[in-house]
Protein backbone atom coordinates (compact mmCIF):
# COMPACT_ATOMS: atom_id res chain seq x y z
CA UNK A 1 0.00 0.00 0.00
CA UNK A 2 1.20 3.31 -0.92
CA UNK A 3 1.09 6.19 1.77
CA UNK A 4 0.94 9.86 1.02
CA UNK A 5 2.31 12.67 3.28
CA UNK A 6 0.35 14.82 4.95
CA UNK A 7 0.11 18.31 3.98
CA UNK A 8 1.30 20.63 6.85
CA UNK A 9 -0.16 23.55 5.34
CA UNK A 10 -3.48 22.55 5.20
CA UNK A 11 -3.25 21.53 9.06
CA UNK A 12 -1.81 25.07 9.59
CA UNK A 13 -4.92 27.13 7.55
CA UNK A 14 -7.33 25.45 9.62
CA UNK A 15 -5.79 26.32 13.13
CA UNK A 16 -5.49 29.97 11.98
CA UNK A 17 -9.23 29.51 11.23
CA UNK A 18 -9.92 28.51 14.66
CA UNK A 19 -8.12 31.18 16.21
CA UNK A 20 -10.32 34.14 14.61
CA UNK A 21 -13.26 32.47 15.59
CA UNK A 22 -11.87 32.18 19.23
CA UNK A 23 -10.32 35.71 19.32
CA UNK A 24 -14.06 37.07 17.81
CA UNK A 25 -16.18 35.18 20.39
CA UNK A 26 -13.58 36.65 23.25
CA UNK A 27 -13.91 40.31 22.08
CA UNK A 28 -17.77 39.85 21.92
CA UNK A 29 -17.41 38.26 25.75
CA UNK A 30 -14.53 41.36 26.67
CA UNK A 31 -17.05 44.17 25.22
CA UNK A 32 -20.06 42.99 27.01
CA UNK A 33 -18.05 42.76 30.63
CA UNK A 34 -16.71 45.88 29.98
CA UNK A 35 -20.20 47.68 29.26
CA UNK A 36 -21.92 45.57 32.39
CA UNK A 37 -18.60 47.39 34.43
CA UNK A 38 -19.60 50.67 33.22
CA UNK A 39 -23.09 50.18 33.76
CA UNK A 40 -22.85 49.00 37.58
CA UNK A 41 -20.63 52.06 37.71
CA UNK A 42 -23.12 54.02 36.57
CA UNK A 43 -25.60 52.69 38.51
CA UNK A 44 -23.36 53.52 42.03
CA UNK A 45 -22.61 57.19 41.24
CA UNK A 46 -26.40 57.46 39.95
CA UNK A 47 -27.54 56.11 43.16
CA UNK A 48 -25.51 58.24 45.39
CA UNK A 49 -26.58 61.65 43.07
CA UNK A 50 -30.26 60.24 43.62
CA UNK A 51 -29.51 60.46 47.89
CA UNK A 52 -27.86 64.26 47.43
CA UNK A 53 -30.98 65.39 45.32
CA UNK A 54 -33.70 63.72 48.25
CA UNK A 55 -31.29 64.74 51.11
CA UNK A 56 -30.98 68.44 50.17
CA UNK A 57 -35.22 68.24 48.83
CA UNK A 58 -36.03 66.69 52.16
CA UNK A 59 -34.22 69.12 54.30
CA UNK A 60 -35.83 71.98 51.82
CA UNK A 61 -38.87 70.62 52.54
CA UNK A 62 -38.67 70.47 56.56
CA UNK A 63 -37.53 73.90 56.28
CA UNK A 64 -40.47 75.15 54.56
CA UNK A 65 -42.74 73.63 56.88
CA UNK A 66 -41.25 75.16 60.27
CA UNK A 67 -41.47 78.50 58.34
CA UNK A 68 -44.98 78.29 57.24
CA UNK A 69 -46.49 75.47 59.91
CA UNK A 70 -49.46 73.47 58.24
CA UNK A 71 -48.29 73.95 54.96
CA UNK A 72 -47.88 71.95 52.18
CA UNK A 73 -44.12 72.49 50.86
CA UNK A 74 -44.72 70.25 47.75
CA UNK A 75 -43.97 72.79 45.56
CA UNK A 76 -41.04 74.36 47.00
CA UNK A 77 -39.34 70.97 47.29
CA UNK A 78 -40.15 70.15 43.26
CA UNK A 79 -38.72 73.25 42.73
CA UNK A 80 -35.64 72.68 44.80
CA UNK A 81 -34.98 69.16 43.37
CA UNK A 82 -35.15 70.46 39.54
CA UNK A 83 -31.59 72.90 40.64
CA UNK A 84 -30.04 68.96 41.21
CA UNK A 85 -28.22 66.39 38.81
CA UNK A 86 -28.05 63.17 38.61
CA UNK A 87 -27.14 60.40 35.97
CA UNK A 88 -26.40 63.91 33.81
CA UNK A 89 -29.57 64.99 34.05
CA UNK A 90 -32.14 67.22 36.07
CA UNK A 91 -34.42 65.23 38.36
CA UNK A 92 -38.22 66.05 38.58
CA UNK A 93 -39.96 64.89 41.26
CA UNK A 94 -44.24 63.82 41.08
CA UNK A 95 -46.52 64.55 43.98
CA UNK A 96 -46.63 61.79 44.89
CA UNK A 97 -42.62 61.30 45.62
CA UNK A 98 -43.54 63.48 48.36
CA UNK A 99 -45.38 62.76 51.72
CA UNK A 100 -45.88 64.16 54.65
CA UNK A 101 -44.84 61.84 57.58
CA UNK A 102 -45.51 62.44 61.66
CA UNK A 103 -41.80 61.50 63.52
CA UNK A 104 -41.83 60.47 66.76
CA UNK A 105 -38.28 60.84 68.19
CA UNK A 106 -38.64 58.73 71.52
CA UNK A 107 -39.38 55.48 69.23
CA UNK A 108 -37.51 56.64 66.10
CA UNK A 109 -40.73 55.92 64.10
CA UNK A 110 -42.26 57.79 61.02
CA UNK A 111 -44.71 57.28 59.91
CA UNK A 112 -45.92 58.49 56.47
CA UNK A 113 -50.01 56.70 56.78
CA UNK A 114 -52.68 59.00 56.62
CA UNK A 115 -50.43 61.72 57.67
CA UNK A 116 -52.25 65.45 56.60
CA UNK A 117 -49.81 68.63 56.18
CA UNK A 118 -51.43 70.47 58.84
CA UNK A 119 -50.60 67.74 61.60
CA UNK A 120 -47.17 66.70 59.87
CA UNK A 121 -43.73 67.44 61.78
CA UNK A 122 -41.64 65.59 58.67
CA UNK A 123 -41.84 65.05 55.13
CA UNK A 124 -40.30 62.31 52.90
CA UNK A 125 -39.01 62.74 49.90
CA UNK A 126 -38.10 59.97 47.10
CA UNK A 127 -35.72 60.56 44.18
CA UNK A 128 -36.01 58.71 40.90
CA UNK A 129 -34.96 58.26 37.47
CA UNK A 130 -34.63 56.41 35.03
CA UNK A 131 -30.72 55.19 34.41
CA UNK A 132 -29.57 55.64 31.02
CA UNK A 133 -27.55 52.19 30.70
CA UNK A 134 -24.64 50.75 27.51
CA UNK A 135 -25.32 47.12 27.85
CA UNK A 136 -29.25 47.57 28.81
CA UNK A 137 -29.46 49.30 25.37
CA UNK A 138 -28.31 46.04 23.87
CA UNK A 139 -30.70 43.86 25.75
CA UNK A 140 -33.73 46.88 25.50
CA UNK A 141 -36.05 45.26 27.67
CA UNK A 142 -33.21 46.69 30.71
CA UNK A 143 -34.10 49.88 32.12
CA UNK A 144 -33.87 50.24 35.54
CA UNK A 145 -34.99 53.01 37.50
CA UNK A 146 -33.04 53.35 40.99
CA UNK A 147 -34.85 55.54 43.59
CA UNK A 148 -33.17 56.86 46.95
CA UNK A 149 -35.34 57.90 49.82
CA UNK A 150 -34.51 60.87 53.00
CA UNK A 151 -37.10 62.38 55.35
CA UNK A 152 -36.24 65.21 57.37
CA UNK A 153 -38.50 66.32 60.30
CA UNK A 154 -38.66 69.80 62.53
CA UNK A 155 -36.22 69.27 65.21
CA UNK A 156 -37.26 72.25 68.09
CA UNK A 157 -34.98 73.09 70.97
CA UNK A 158 -36.67 71.26 74.33
CA UNK A 159 -33.91 70.94 76.80
CA UNK A 160 -31.47 73.07 78.67
CA UNK A 161 -28.72 70.43 78.49
CA UNK A 162 -26.65 72.59 75.52
CA UNK A 163 -23.05 74.38 75.22
CA UNK A 164 -22.91 78.03 77.09
CA UNK A 165 -23.12 80.58 75.97
CA UNK A 166 -26.07 81.12 73.36
CA UNK A 167 -26.03 83.48 70.76
CA UNK A 168 -29.43 84.95 70.43
CA UNK A 169 -31.06 87.78 69.08
CA UNK A 170 -31.25 90.54 71.73
CA UNK A 171 -34.91 91.30 70.64
CA UNK A 172 -36.51 88.48 71.60
CA UNK A 173 -35.15 88.10 75.05
CA UNK A 174 -35.78 92.44 75.76
CA UNK A 175 -39.62 90.88 74.45
CA UNK A 176 -39.98 88.07 76.63
CA UNK A 177 -38.93 90.01 80.02
CA UNK A 178 -41.27 92.60 78.96
CA UNK A 179 -39.18 95.48 77.80
CA UNK A 180 -38.47 97.47 74.82
CA UNK A 181 -37.48 94.95 72.12
CA UNK A 182 -36.15 98.08 70.12
CA UNK A 183 -33.74 98.94 72.22
CA UNK A 184 -31.14 96.07 72.71
CA UNK A 185 -28.99 96.79 75.78
CA UNK A 186 -26.89 93.48 78.10
CA UNK A 187 -29.01 92.29 80.70
CA UNK A 188 -28.37 93.01 84.43
CA UNK A 189 -27.33 90.16 86.71
CA UNK A 190 -31.48 90.66 88.04
CA UNK A 191 -32.57 90.44 84.54
CA UNK A 192 -31.00 87.54 83.78
CA UNK A 193 -32.27 85.87 87.12
CA UNK A 194 -36.00 86.26 86.27
CA UNK A 195 -35.27 84.98 82.87
CA UNK A 196 -34.02 81.49 84.47
CA UNK A 197 -37.11 81.80 86.37
CA UNK A 198 -39.64 81.49 84.19
CA UNK A 199 -41.24 79.01 82.56
CA UNK A 200 -39.89 76.98 79.70
CA UNK A 201 -43.08 78.18 77.60
CA UNK A 202 -42.83 82.03 79.20
CA UNK A 203 -39.22 81.42 77.93
CA UNK A 204 -39.59 79.89 74.86
CA UNK A 205 -38.41 82.11 71.39
CA UNK A 206 -39.22 80.40 67.83
CA UNK A 207 -36.70 81.84 65.34
CA UNK A 208 -37.71 81.91 61.62
CA UNK A 209 -35.74 81.15 58.59
CA UNK A 210 -32.50 83.33 57.62
CA UNK A 211 -33.45 86.18 55.22
CA UNK A 212 -31.20 88.02 53.28
CA UNK A 213 -32.22 91.54 53.77
CA UNK A 214 -31.12 90.91 57.99
CA UNK A 215 -27.64 89.25 56.82
CA UNK A 216 -28.59 86.00 56.67
CA UNK A 217 -28.76 85.21 60.61
CA UNK A 218 -32.03 83.70 61.71
CA UNK A 219 -34.46 86.67 63.33
CA UNK A 220 -36.78 86.24 66.62
CA UNK A 221 -39.76 88.36 64.94
CA UNK A 222 -40.25 91.52 62.21
CA UNK A 223 -38.95 93.53 65.18
CA UNK A 224 -35.48 91.91 65.78
CA UNK A 225 -32.67 94.50 65.19
CA UNK A 226 -30.61 92.17 64.29
CA UNK A 227 -27.91 92.57 67.70
CA UNK A 228 -26.42 90.18 68.88
CA UNK A 229 -25.16 89.37 72.12
CA UNK A 230 -23.95 86.33 74.75
CA UNK A 231 -26.10 85.41 77.62
CA UNK A 232 -24.55 83.31 80.62
CA UNK A 233 -26.85 81.74 83.45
Amino acid sequence: MRRYPARPHLASRERRGATIVLVAVLGVALVGITAFAVDVSRMYVGANELQTVSDASALRGAQYMQGNPRSDPSSQIIAYALQNQAMNGTVTLASSDIRPAKWTEATALLDTVSIPWDSANAVQVTARKTAGLLFGKVLRSVAPIPARRSAAWIANLNSSKCISPWLLPMAGVMKVLGLDPNAPRALTQAEIATLNGLSVAARTMLFSAPKQNNGHVPYEGPESSGRWAAIHN
